[in-house]
């Protein structure tokens, strides 16, 4: 499940307020050596000023389908972390990571089974970003090919932030659409991401390329046989998504052969030797 994780996280239990727009929302397949290997369901929303990453993972371990979803929280002016939410139903694992933010101070709870109450809470962290709106954030255009950047980050699925090093490895254009590709070594999984100009994630793929996750332009072709348990997805979406809100699905051109070339042949950026911070966007784009 590692690899579908960067493609964005964040899950939310809500009900819609007075004003709600979708910014984006897409299905991804996810194969292992070619294989089905699960599905992704992403949605990014704004409502009164903050905007609300949400994912719904599903994959097999072990024999049986297990999920994850989580929920990432932002101002979307100022682009400060409100609150992050990683829940699993995978075996030996917390059940629930939760973490409430006071400027860049988060306090960090860890649930265990069923229970109400945190099994036991982190000690405070102090991060600039979340993980999750790490790709949105940046501003792509002004990132430098073959230059190394560092950054820190809250990652939301282990309850601590991180250092990690990106690197700009190629910029493809694709039709009428444009790519950039980037290295990343994010709690120590190097991968290759594909997103568009906005941080909108097309692709990810591992360094050794047996495992990638990418868009598609329906739910039949995310999904395949696995299940798709329409009442969880919409008590955590709110409702059923359609996966229609993002650049690519009204292409004139199949996208989907981008993400089977090889990657680029060059390790994902480490740490050591990064130089300087991301050029980040202003908040509320």
């Amino acid at each position: 499940m590692k690899i579908a994780k960067r493609l964005i996280y964040s899950f939310i239990l809500w009900t819609t307020p007075a004003w709600s727009q979708t910014l984006f929302e897409g299905f991804y397949r996810i194969e292992r050596n070619g294989i089905h290997d699960g599905y992704l369901i992403q949605r990014l929303r704004r409502t009164n000023g903050v905007d609300t990453l949400t994912t719904y993972l599903r994959q097999p371990e072990n024999g049986e389908e297990k999920y994850q979803f989580t929920e990432a929280r932002i101002k979307t002016a100022t682009r400060a972390p409100l609150s992050t939410r990683w829940v699993t139903n995978q075996k030996d694992q917390p059940t629930e990571i939760s973490a409430q933010f006071n400027g860049e101070i988060g306090t960090v709870s860890v649930f265990f089974g069923n229970r109400r109450k945190p099994g036991r809470s982190l000690p405070k962290v102090q991060v600039p970003r979340l993980s999750a709106f790490l790709f949105l954030d940046i501003d792509w255009e002004k990132m430098t090919l073959g230059q190394k950047y560092e950054y820190e980050a809250y990652a939301e699925e282990r309850g601590f932030a991180t250092y990690a090093g990106l690197r700009l490895e190629e910029i493809r254009k694709f039709g009428d659409h444009k790519f950039y590709i980037a290295s990343n070594d994010y709690l120590a999984e190097p991968s290759f991401s594909y997103v568009d100009p906005r941080g909108f994630p097309f692709a990810i793929r591992s360094f050794s390329g047996d495992i990638i996750a990418y868009w598609v332009p329906n739910k039949d072709k995310a999904v395949g046989t696995f299940q798709y348990p329409t009442g969880e997805v919409t008590k955590l979406f709110g409702d059923l998504p359609v996966g229609k809100k993002n650049p690519w699905s009204t292409a004139t051109v199949k996208l989907e052969p981008l993400t089977v070339a090889a990657p680029v042949l060059r390790r994902p950026a480490a740490l050591r030797g990064s130089h300087g911070p991301l050029p980040l966007r202003k908040g509320g784009n």
